[in-house]
């Protein structure tokens, strides 16, 4: 007679249960865009991946579900103002590493486990070389340039804070619009691989537009 594991079972339906939920709430954003209270918002949050984001939404500020572009928010405007915006940017070679890392170790949930097993080949550098360009490695959130979360057809992020400098800059920043002045630790991994020089080249490639127009 086998025995079943009740605490296991509830877990993976549990697991299964929020990465369902998780695909719905942001095809739903995606379809119906951001709650209408957005746009009474003091400030919105444009979430760009492994660049503090999850230590900023513990502050609890305005955003909708999912990592939405500046893009998205002047699709739903329909002629509303949008509110002023921000966004954390990071440097590329970082943030590149600190995606495969978080990837590579089963990200925050079964949709990033899944897109991993299926797209995630090779070490950090070889990754870089032959897959990074690809159309399916530069459609996921966590790669995806970070000018296209910040840049829309008429407009632009409003306030762009850097990762390396946040610090500095958070506090200034946060005093401005009310936000709590320090800025809790979130969500970090760390690791000490190197990129190779092609591996660097081909990120430099990449997110060109990321080092030329954010300043990096």
């Amino acid at each position: 007679m086998s025995i079943i594991d009740l605490d296991g079972w509830r877990g993976r339906l549990h697991g299964t249960y929020r990465d369902w939920r998780l695909r719905w709430d942001m095809a739903k954003a995606k379809r119906r865009g951001p709650p209408d209270t957005i746009w009474q918002a003091p400030l919105i949050f444009i979430h760009i991946p492994k660049s503090a984001g999850s230590s900023i939404l513990s502050l609890g500020v305005a955003r909708t579900r999912g990592h939405q572009t500046y893009a998205f928010y002047e699709k739903w405007a329909r002629g509303r103002e949008i509110p002023p915006t921000f966004a954390v940017t990071r440097d590329p070679y970082a943030r590149y590493l600190s995606a495969y890392r978080y990837l590579r170790n089963g990200g925050g949930n079964g949709v990033d486990r899944a897109w991993a097993n299926q797209n995630l080949h090779g070490d950090h550098n070889t990754f870089a070389t032959e897959r990074l360009h690809r159309p399916e490695v530069q459609n996921w959130m966590h790669f995806r340039p970070q000018t296209e979360f910040l840049n829309g057809a008429h407009g632009a992020v409003t306030h762009i804070l850097r990762l390396e400098a946040l610090e500095d800059e958070w506090e200034p920043f946060a005093r401005q619009y009310g936000l709590p002045e320090t800025l809790p630790r979130k969500n970090t991994t760390s690791g000490r691989e190197e990129l190779s020089p092609a591996a660097r080249q081909a990120i430099r490639r990449v997110y060109a537009d990321d080092f030329d127009q954010i300043g990096y």
